[in-house]
């Protein structure tokens, strides 16, 4: 009964202090690609290809942000955050050594998971500046299309650490508006590896990624409980 006594005294101290709070928006993903990198790296079945282009790069770039924190003061936080960064297509063409031609195009589908610190100090009146760190854990499902087969579909994770900055302005005790950019990284798929193979299979060859920084920036409501 006294540990329910306190438990209950403490988060009423929790929530009268504004120690928690969540908040969530949307922005844009900004992928650090390269098209020769993809082009080069184009699939093939039974035989490599004699040339590559890049025909375009499909992307649904719009992000969801939510996040959740607890502040231990005015100027020291801690957030734990999922962010979906959107869908990127990558749509190849490619000819084999007999004239035969493909598309190769993999769907990628990102999201993400972070902890980190904030640490916040005031930028300009009524105006606090944010900097963000800590680690965060990407996961790319990929989904494969060859024409004609469809491939398989697999999934990258990478954790790596985790940098952010952002301003927020509170509108009023509870309600504040943040914009944040935060730096992630994902695993891109772009085709076989050749190196160990010089004639792989679809579904025998290696396939051949890359780890690349993806740029978020989001506009975002809060409210402080």
């Amino acid at each position: 009964m006294k540990k329910l006594i306190l438990l209950l005294f403490l988060s009423n101290y929790v929530f009268a202090e504004n120690n928690f709070y969540i908040y969530g928006g949307l922005g844009e993903t900004i992928l650090q690609t390269s098209s020769t990198d993809a082009a080069n790296q184009i699939n093939a079945t039974d035989t490599p290809l004699i040339s590559a282009s890049f025909n375009k790069f499909d992307k649904n770039n719009l992000s969801k942000n939510i996040s959740l924190g607890f502040s231990f003061n005015e100027s020291l936080s801690i957030e734990a955050g999922y962010a979906d960064l959107g869908s990127y297509k990558q749509i190849l063409n490619g000819t084999y050594s007999g004239g035969e031609t493909t598309t190769y195009s993999p769907k990628s589908e990102i999201d993400a998971f972070r902890i980190n610190a904030v640490y916040k100090y005031d930028f300009i009146k009524k105006i606090d500046f944010l900097f963000k760190l800590g680690v965060s854990q990407t996961s790319n499902n990929v989904t494969t299309y060859l024409t004609p087969p469809v491939g398989p579909s697999f999934k990258e994770k990478v954790t790596r650490p985790f940098i952010g900055l952002g301003l927020e302005k509170n509108i009023n005790e509870n309600v504040f508006v943040r914009l944040d950019w935060d730096r992630y990284y994902t695993r891109f798929n772009y085709g076989p590896d050749y190196s160990d193979n010089p004639t792989p299979t679809y579904y025998g060859g290696d396939v051949q990624t890359k780890v690349m920084p993806l740029d978020n920036f989001y506009l975002s409501f809060g409210y402080r409980f």
